[in-house]
């Protein structure tokens, strides 16, 4: 039984999430970059937006193009158009709590 507590407690932190929202309300801006150097698309949201855990985002989440599939990419940018032009509100979400990058993105009236 010893055996296997301590085994457990070493794996432990493996199965922890790291993860934090970046945001959750009003985009109010969408903007794509397609300089030499860098491929981004970058969601901003408004002031009012809650749920920013990651603080060092600022309201603000990045769709790296090297960091996702094509067609991911074009479906979290039409996830964030929708929600522009819409005016409803969009979670976005990081697998890291250490970073902007925009890995869940979803169109939600509520967080949940």
């Amino acid at each position: 039984m010893k055996y296997l507590l301590f085994a457990l407690a070493l794996f432990l932190p493996y199965w922890t999430v790291n993860a934090a929202d970046i945001a959750f309300g009003k985009v109010i801006g969408v903007k794509h970059y397609d300089f030499n150097n860098v491929k981004v698309i970058k969601v901003y949201f408004s002031k009012e937006s809650t749920h920013q855990t990651t603080e060092m985002c600022n309201g603000v989440g990045t769709i790296t193009q090297t960091k996702h599939s094509e067609q991911v990419v074009s479906q979290m940018q039409s996830i964030a158009m929708a929600g522009y032009l819409s005016g409803s509100k969009v979670r976005a979400y990081s697998e890291s709590n250490d970073s902007c990058e925009i890995d869940l993105i979803s169109l939600q009236e509520r967080y949940f």
